[in-house]
């Protein structure tokens, strides 16, 4: 059993080439993001000391900044509204925004995309979705409670009528904005040199999405006329969408920043966990000791990784862990155990 203090410092940028195929510097330039490690707010962030947020927008600025909240939250797409199919990626991207407003001492927004996956499901499947949004619910909030951010952490399912009804009106608004041509290969990175034609489902999705961003709909959906300023802290996938959102809220006199993690890593370290075969993913109710045993089979990067993810949630949380993996894992895993949700 390898223990924290003996393994190596995580290498973002290795796993950054291996996850996009495009060296760490490249990469910067053509998302218009820069090293987190040079922005002044962030140097004693953990989760930039420590690799896991390499990355934020040109131009980030005082964290502190009155008026401005946390958003996160990760993606469901892959679950297919099982708790038994959850990897344990998409608890990582929610704590990693749970643990920079901690850090940061701002008001969170946790979205559960719960109406978004209703979008691109067929009717028949709406209430599996449902009931599905009542159970990672409860474990978001369990999650959350770990958290001290001094501030508010709101937790919204984008399917309650409400919230959905505000998406829905605002990405209609946006369809004229953000036209297929502009949005169609949102989550390709790397060009593939293919044509994408995504269904028009897909496009009210992938406009639903860059709605969570924006100022004037959060402060719409929290009752909040305070906030100005949102501070994205999601994955690198998300970078165009979030630059999408970007664009829109300056043109309003609002601003958004990202401050980008790093994908969570299959187990053979070559493709994001969330497309990653299933064969070759951690899920979140696994056994803790045969998920660690399974990272500490994987290779350096990998290993490294987790170990950063656990280290980063240990040195932002209230509750007292274990370095260990296993106990990480354990971690997680009594998240879904909690008032019958596995």
């Amino acid at each position: 059993m390898i223990t924290a203090s003996l393994v190596p410092a995580f290498d973002s940028a290795k796993l950054i080439r291996t996850l996009y195929r495009f060296d760490f510097r490249r990469l910067a330039t053509l998302t218009g993001l820069t090293p987190a490690a040079s922005v002044t707010d962030l140097q004693q962030y953990p989760g930039a000391v420590n690799g896991l947020t390499p990355l934020a927008n040109n131009g980030f600025h005082r964290v502190a900044e009155p008026g401005s909240i946390v958003v996160g939250g990760g993606c469901l797409g892959y679950s297919n509204a099982d708790l038994a199919q959850l990897r344990v990626d998409y608890l990582t991207d929610t704590m990693l925004a749970l643990a920079f407003a901690a850090w940061a001492r701002l008001p969170c927004l946790i979205y559960l995309p719960i109406g978004e996956e209703m979008i691109t499901a067929e009717p028949g499947q709406h209430a599996s979705w449902s009931q599905f949004g009542d159970r990672i619910e409860l474990v978001v909030r369990g999650l959350a409670a770990q958290f001290d951010t001094g501030q508010h952490i709101h937790i919204l399912r984008t399917d309650t009528s409400h919230v959905r009804a505000l998406l829905d009106e605002r990405g209609s608004q946006l369809a004229e904005a953000l036209p297929a041509s502009a949005i169609g290969s949102l989550y390709a990175l790397r060009p593939s040199g293919k044509a994408v034609s995504p269904s028009e489902a897909r496009l009210t999705q992938y406009r639903s999405t860059i709605a969570t961003y924006l100022p004037d709909v959060i402060r719409q959906l929290l009752g909040q006329q305070t906030i100005r300023r949102v501070i994205a802290a999601e994955n690198l996938h998300q970078v165009k969408a979030i630059a999408q959102a970007r664009q829109l809220a300056g043109a309003s006199g609002d601003s958004i920043d990202h401050l980008a993690h790093v994908p969570a890593p299959s187990l053979g370290g070559t493709t994001r966990m969330a497309t990653a075969a299933a064969d070759n993913v951690i899920l979140a109710c696994a056994d803790p000791a045969t998920s660690a045993a399974a990272v500490h089979r994987a290779n350096q990067t990998v290993q490294t990784y987790w170990h950063a993810v656990w280290s980063t949630h240990r040195s932002l949380t209230t509750a007292d862990h274990s370095p260990t993996l296993t106990n990480f894992f354990a971690s997680y895993r009594s998240l879904l155990s909690q008032e019958g949700t596995l």
